[in-house]
């Protein structure tokens, strides 16, 4: 069925409006005037902690601060709103003041509950200490196993533990849980059904390919940035729809023909539910975070 080339112009355009508004929507990063204010050493804005638990917690990071003179500090969040967890934490590392009032980037560790997604950001002074392949060690092997049995106050403990352990230039002990990292998981596969899903539609009405491609590679990586924020994801998501769209007759929907009109696809598979949970480590800059 061929539609009239004004109706299709106009579908046309409208799928790619949508693609590019679901692409862009995660991307938008938070005013800088929303971050949260570090009035305490324990800030947790998802009251996962009681308040015995963070008074416990409180006790801990001043105990090491007297003890070594490191200062830390622990933010809990549900999402840090498509913004980068590593750029997130060391922004709100960097607004954090000293007894004098200027800003005294200390030892940050935030975790997203929501974006199941943790980073630990540091001031100049303990970066020597704590390099980023040891803080991802934190967040992967110390943190990542407690929180997905639901001790987020035993993760923390630990974590801080390893971390103070580190500064003193000790080894970190033996790891909770060692955690190998997965390929990238649930974001893809839901990213490339829906630029596999868009690419189909576009060629039933017979839209071009630059169309197909456009609006197929919007929807694969704001789709899989939706499901799992992160840039991996969405690049896949993007690439799978560029291949989906340019297609002809099936091709390049998803793996290698295995006869006419079949095809079978290798895709990694990835469960968020708990107890199969993922740890993805995400390197950016001299940012340390990873999921679980």
């Amino acid at each position: 069925m061929r539609l009239p080339p004004k109706l299709l112009t106009r579908l046309a355009t409208c799928l790619i409006a949508a693609g590019l508004l679901v692409a862009c929507a995660p991307l938008r990063a938070p005013d800088p005037t929303d971050l949260p204010t570090m009035d305490t050493e324990i800030v947790d804005r998802t009251d996962t902690l009681d308040r015995v638990q963070s008074a416990r917690l409180v006790a801990q990071v001043q105990q090491i601060a007297r003890d070594q003179g490191l200062r830390c500090s622990v933010l809990v969040i549900g999402s840090s709103d498509g913004m980068a967890l590593d750029e997130y934490a060391a922004r709100v590392n960097a607004r954090i003041p000293s007894t004098s009032g200027q800003p005294d980037p200390r030892v940050l560790l935030v975790v997203a509950t929501t974006d199941r997604h943790a980073a630990i950001a540091v001031g100049e002074r303990h970066a020597a200490a704590l390099p980023q392949a040891l803080r991802l060690r934190v967040v992967r092997e110390f943190l990542a196993p407690r929180v997905r049995d639901g001790d987020l106050e035993g993760a923390l403990r630990v974590s801080i533990d390893a971390l103070a352990q580190a500064a003193r230039g000790e080894p970190l002990p033996a790891s909770v849980e060692p955690v190998p990292a997965t390929p990238t998981g649930a974001g893809v596969i839901v990213g490339m059904l829906a630029a596999v899903l868009a690419a189909l539609l576009l060629r039933a009405v017979g839209a071009p390919a630059a169309v197909r491609m456009g609006v197929a590679a919007a929807l694969g990586a704001g789709v899989a940035w939706s499901v799992v924020p992160g840039p991996v994801d969405a690049l896949a998501g993007a690439l799978f729809g560029l291949l989906a769209g340019a297609g002809r007759g099936g091709r390049f929907l998803g793996g290698t023909r295995t006869g006419q009109g079949g095809w079978s696809a290798a895709v990694f598979s990835g469960d968020r539910r708990r107890g199969a949970q993922r740890d993805t480590p995400v390197e950016r800059g001299d940012g340390a975070s990873g999921r679980w």
